[in-house]
């Protein structure tokens, strides 16, 4: 939050000193802060820096499902929120169709065996959803770090 606040005030500072230069304003005073930033403890794009670990934290989780899960969105790119809300009627042939998504727009993901095989395996679960009951309580112990605790 700290890096959030300083990244935000040294944008508008910039800005205004480009903006108005006519306005006497010294040097950003972030200037005296630069490399002293606090680290961050969760990357906020949560990206997997080592895929090893992760792949034995997703394997160890005791929950199948979860595991597909997990599986699904590292081979898609598609976001956790994304993939827990699949429906069957939106599995297709050849692609998947995600309707819902951050973007707001809807669009179809074409499917590869590998994509298909974790679809596949999930068949018979459950009627509407691809990965109910359990995407409700997801783990988020495999890598993908929960919104709540940004």
């Amino acid at each position: 939050m700290a890096n959030d606040t300083l990244r935000a005030f040294c944008s508008v500072y910039n800005y205004a000193l480009a903006e108005y230069e006519k306005a006497v304003l010294p040097v950003c005073p972030t200037i005296a802060l630069r490399g002293k930033w606090f680290t961050e403890a969760n990357e906020r794009n949560g990206a997997i820096r080592d895929l090893a670990k992760w792949k034995k934290a997703v394997d160890a989780l005791d929950n199948p499902t979860h595991r597909q899960i997990y599986l699904l969105c590292l081979l898609t790119g598609l976001r956790k929120t994304e993939a827990c809300r699949l429906e069957w009627s939106r599995v297709l042939p050849d692609r998947l169709f995600i309707r819902e998504n951050k973007s707001n727009r809807p669009f179809h993901l074409p499917l590869l065996d590998e994509h298909r095989a974790v679809i596949e395996s999930m068949k018979g679960m459950h009627k509407q959803w691809v990965f109910a009951p359990h995407w409700k309580q997801l783990d988020s112990s495999a890598g993908f770090p929960s919104r709540r605790s940004r």
